[in-house]
């Protein structure tokens, strides 16, 4: 029941579940990529195909990080900018 929020250099902890964090959050502007991520969609560089219907998220800074199946429609609906 922790998430931490990374902002470029800095990063906080809060006592608060995935979820509730996700509700919180301008739908807009962010997106679940995975059940232990969310990200601000217009730091996102590009997607690339991964093993098992998986994608790989690329950001801006080089982070990789794993799009699930669970939420590959998700992300691909806030790209094309429908929420």
């Amino acid at each position: 029941n922790y998430v931490r929020l990374h902002l470029g250099a800095e990063s906080h902890l809060f006592r608060e579940t995935m979820n509730r964090m996700e509700v919180r959050l301008d739908g807009h502007r962010f997106a679940r990529i995975h059940r232990s991520r969310i990200v601000n969609t217009e730091r996102i560089k590009e997607l690339q195909p991964w093993f098992g219907g998986d994608q790989i998220m690329i950001i801006r800074d080089g982070t990789r990080l794993r799009v699930s199946r669970n939420y590959r429609a998700v992300v691909a609906r806030r790209l094309a900018g429908e929420v």
